[in-house]
């Protein structure tokens, strides 16, 4: 170190060269030249060189003008610099063809620096940065020769111009390996920073495996050192997209484009991350007993910390000023060392208010943390959520690009670090947040957001006159071509509340509320939001409220619901009291249904007590949808909370009400028989407390005709440890008709690994592993789920999974097609198919594992005559006139036979792309089919469409969850298009008359 310390002192006082200045800008060397990394070949003049891999320049030339170096430069590949010994960066480079740019904004006395919007207009965005972080650069604009200039970059998102005096520049070829360059120096902020000898190296992302999670894991390196080495920042932001391989590094400079190449000139996908790009405008689902033990596990159960206990406060605060708790949460995790930095000790400072880079003292005090909590989200955070707001970048933490991060911190992973531990607190709650929301971003500058569907303006989208990047909003519904989306700004009496009102402001959830067109709006992860009404919000409700005697009749009383499922003349609700005898016997009662507020339906349910005859009767209540029969439900008459009826005689009869468990019976008796003794009242047991299954698949495969499934299932928050009574059963349920499952018992075993949910409950003997002999089942269609009993207590689960090792290819069991597969289109449910085709499912290509899309504009049939109009597209396929796509429709008969019918392409008179979320254009996804049936035996025929592009193709079946079946006559045959319980395929079955 000594002696590169004397050789830059000697470097500085020496000309290496000197020159006379001549008309001409060219000085030509005989021969390159090795030049110094701290001084130029050139004298005053501009050096242009090749920078190298270990550290030195080659000399190509010298230029008396820095626009003609430029040019010289450009000529000489992606190494080329131009170098001047005014710069004030110690390596002197001006300009280069590609590189990273290394902020230190010490230069200008700061401890920050600016990046300014590249625009026209006088209203220029700003953001700003902290010393020693790496930015994107893409060219200098100027140079005015004395040290300073300006130059273009994109620090994490934001694309502007910064004074060249306040960064270093590194060309690509020395970043990394064991080339240290020299950084930093001319500190003018009185802290005398000298200059430092560091490796640099480029942030990046990494793609691990992580048990059932494919994660992504973010690093980002500071450019000072002590030691020669950087420091680095490594987190885990979240899971990694369908697309993303593990094991794989992609570079991306704004957090959401990303590249095979550090370069970032090779894209191989678009991707945003779930917590960083979430609109603070949601509640998580997340309870206080999480961020309470979250806390714990990270800072000791001895911690001072002042978010100790604190969960629920910050609930509570989410319920009434409108910020999602997790990422307020995760913010003040950041901001004030888990609630232990001395802001928050002594000032009960959480979020770092007040506390600038130029002056952390003057950090705000609160009265208590709740006061805290309360006015962070009830007053400070509404700047960074109001569009009329400086500060306002979109309401999601985000990046510099956008978001709070924009102008919050000056620190460009802020947002990223606040998405890593809201991923940490999420993975801890069994992931109870993640993807609970459809979010979009607004792709359109300056759209109008709307009061209702075609209604009135209630605000404007741009951020102030210049800009808009990456508006992000949570999407609640899809009504009249409109969606409906979360305000950013509170709104009351159908106006938004400004950071003009002071002090603390609620949030209304109903009323603050927007319309956006969905052509302007595109969702992230590809999939929109399902029509208003459409969708649960809620868990199921279903309770009892009264048990009661009134005269001869039994009545009970309660509520039966999916919230969020709209009760409508499409959508009818019936419920229904069934009774069991002992040898379980059913008598069915319709009940009376209230219905309230679109979707809550209350029942009132009358049994005549004397038409029972003698013996002993538990209940059910059944509701049932109409239309969206997934949300149907069942349920025991409990009584839990309830008020028994007494010991009743009527009409010659007793009538007796007990609990076994928490299930209601009622005992019918002769009043002529001698009385029995009075039982000893058995205690009301404790209630369990509420419980899910959490279950994950590790492995399963298909060899010859043994089907094995492996993999974690257990119920939370009760102990399931090698001593507890636990068993497994997996289950194969006809999708044709679910009430046929077809059980395989499954061997129990203790995990070599405990799983700690941080909710006081040991997880150890929770794995399964079951075989299936697929030659036994009777051919057809099954998804898998698994049931878990730990002592009295039972839960069945559908088995989802995102490993992509699971879908094996057809193999052939008793002259059946039988295969293994997850289905992307029910959450990559696990399925068994097994049918007659000769459909050859190798030829399948596709981008990604998502399913492909299927639309029916028309399908009908005429006089034997099969009319098929549509559109169909396979995702992260171009589906234009350059990829010449392709349409058939198959068909599979009974015998397994399949014949194959062409379709005519077209363009699409829509924008399917904006109206299906799709970044990749399927203008030409579009077809038509006409064709004779006269000629297709009678029968019944499954119903497959054939895409197929220069690159990609995919034969899945033609489904349709809302079609209704339809018959068709000719003169000679009767036609029926049915939508079958498997999967909503279409079905076509012909019949002569």
């Amino acid at each position: 170190m000594v002696n590169r310390i004397i050789k830059l002192l000697l470097s500085i006082s020496m000309i290496a060269v000197s020159f006379t200045i001549l008309d001409t800008p060219v000085f030509n060397f005989v021969t390159e030249t090795q030049a110094d990394m701290t001084s130029t070949s050139c004298g005053n003049n501009y050096e242009v060189a090749i920078a190298n891999a270990g550290g030195s320049f080659t000399s190509k030339g010298c230029y008396n003008d820095f626009g003609s170096a430029q040019n010289a430069m450009k000529g000489l590949g992606d190494n080329a610099v131009v170098r001047h010994s005014s710069s004030k960066s110690p390596m002197k480079i001006v300009s280069m063809v590609s590189g990273i740019a290394v902020t230190y904004p010490m230069r200008s006395g700061s401890s920050t620096m600016n990046i300014t919007q590249d625009h026209s207009s006088s209203n220029k965005k700003v953001t700003y940065v902290t010393k020693h972080r790496e930015m994107k650069y893409f060219e200098t604009r100027n140079y005015n020769g004395s040290g300073n200039g300006t130059i273009s970059v994109n620090i994490t998102g934001f694309t502007g111009t910064a004074d060249l005096m306040n960064v270093d520049l590194v060309p690509y070829v020395m970043l990394g390996n064991d080339t240290t360059v020299l950084l930093g120096g001319n500190d003018t902020s009185g802290k005398n920073e000298q200059p430092f000898w560091t490796h640099v190296y480029q942030s990046h992302y990494e793609v691990r495996q992580n048990g059932n999670n494919k994660e992504l894991t973010f690093y980002a390196y500071s450019g000072w050192s002590n030691d020669n080495w950087p420091e680095v920042y490594t987190m885990t932001v979240g899971l990694a997209a369908d697309w993303m391989v593990p094991g794989t590094r992609y570079y991306s400079y704004d957090g959401y484009n990303f590249y095979s190449d550090n370069k970032c000139t090779n894209k191989v996908g678009t991707y945003y991350n779930y917590y960083q790009f979430l609109p603070t405008r949601t509640k998580s689902n997340i309870s206080a007993s999480v961020f309470d033990n979250f806390l714990v596990s990270v800072k000791g159960s001895g911690t001072n910390s002042k978010m100790k206990g604190q969960g629920q406060t910050f609930i509570n605060a989410q319920n009434t000023y409108g910020m999602n708790a997790l990422l307020v949460y995760s913010l003040a995790c950041l901001e004030s060392a888990y609630g232990t930095s001395t802001f928050a000790l002594e000032r009960n400072n959480l979020f770092g208010w007040n506390a600038f880079d130029s002056d952390p003292g003057s950090a705000s005090y609160f009265s208590s943390v709740e006061a805290a909590i309360n006015e962070h989200m009830g007053i400070n955070l509404r700047g960074y959520t109001d569009i009329n707001d400086f500060r306002f970048f979109g309401s999601h933490v985000g990046n510099k690009g956008s978001g709070f991060n924009v102008k919050y911190a000056a620190d460009p992973y802020w947002g990223y670090k606040i998405a890593a531990i809201a991923y940490s607190i999420d993975k801890a709650s069994g992931f109870a947040d993640l993807n609970k929301y459809s979010v979009g971003v607004i792709n359109t500058y300056g759209v109008n957001v709307l009061k209702s569907p075609n209604g009135a303006v209630l605000f404007n989208s741009k951020y102030g006159e210049t800009y808009q990047e990456n508006f992000t909003v949570a999407v609640l519904a899809n009504e009249s071509n409109h969606y409906k989306i979360q305000s950013t700004n509170p709104v009351a009496s159908g106006n938004i509340i400004t950071t003009s009102t002071k002090g603390l402001v609620s949030y209304d959830w109903n009323q603050s509320i927007g319309y956006i067109p969905t052509g302007y709006v595109t969702m992230l992860g590809g999939s929109a939001p399902s029509v208003e009404g459409t969708v649960p919000t809620g868990d199921p409700v279903k309770t009892i409220s009264k048990i009661v005697i009134s005269g001869t009749d039994l009545i009970i009383e309660g509520s039966a619901y999916r919230p969020g499922i709209y009760i409508t003349n499409d959508n009818k609700i019936t419920q229904t009291l069934r009774m069991y005898n002992r040898f379980f016997e059913t008598t069915d009662i319709t009940m009376t249904t209230t219905t309230a507020d679109k979707d809550k339906a209350s029942f009132t349910g009358k049994i005549s007590l004397p038409s029972l005859t003698e013996g002993k009767y538990y209940f059910d209540v059944i509701s049932n949808y109409s239309k969206y029969t997934d949300y149907n439900q069942t349920f025991n008459v409990i009584g839990t909370g309830l008020t028994l009826p007494a010991k009743a005689e009527i009409e010659g009869k007793i009538y007796e009400f007990t609990l076994d468990g928490s299930v209601v019976f009622v005992n019918v008796s002769n009043s002529q028989v001698a009385p029995q003794p009075t039982p000893t009242p058995t205690p009301t047991p404790t209630p369990i407390p509420t419980s899910e299954i959490n279950q994950y698949v590790t492995s399963a495969k298909v060899n010859g005709n043994i089907l094995t499934v492996e993999g974690t299932a257990f119920i939370t928050l009760m102990d399931a440890t090698s001593e507890s009574s636990i068993t497994h059963i997996l289950n194969l349920v006809d999708l044709n008709n679910r009430s046929n499952k077809i059980q395989f018992p499954a061997i129990t075993k203790t995990s070599t690994e405990t799983i700690d949910l941080l909710d006081g409950y040991k997880y150890e003997k929770i794995s399964y592993s079951s075989e299936v002999d697929l030659s036994t089942i009777v051919p057809g269609n099954y998804y898998l789920e698994i049931n878990i009993k730990n002592g009295e207590t039972s839960k069945t689960g559908i088995i989802y999974s995102n490993l992509k090792s699971i879908d094996t290819p057809a193999i052939d069991i008793n002259g059946y097609k039988t295969r293994l597969f997850r289905n992307p289109n029910s959450n990559y449910r696990l399925e068994i198919t097994s049918e007659k085709q000769d459909i050859d499912i190798s030829v399948i290509k596709k981008p990604t594992t998502r399913g492909s899309v299927v639309g029916i504009d028309k399908l009908e049939i005429n006089q034997d005559n099969l009319t098929f109009e549509g559109f169909g597209f396979l995702y992260n396929t171009y589906m234009n006139a350059e990829n010449d796509p392709k349409f058939n429709l198959i068909l599979i008969d009974e015998s397994g036979k399949r014949t194959s019918y062409a379709a005519t392409t077209k363009a699409c008179t829509s924008d399917l792309a904006a109206e299906r979320g799709s970044m990749f254009t399927i203008k030409n996804a579009c077809f038509s089919l006409e064709q004779s049936l006269s000629e297709v035996p009678e029968g019944t025929y499954r119903m497959y469409l054939d895409i197929e592009t220069k690159e990609y193709r995919d034969i899945f079946e033609i489904y349709n969850a809302r079609y209704t079946n339809r018959s068709f006559d000719s003169n000679t045959r009767t036609y029926l298009l049915n939508k079958s319980n498997v999967r909503s395929r279409i079905e076509l079955t012909i019949a002569t008359k």
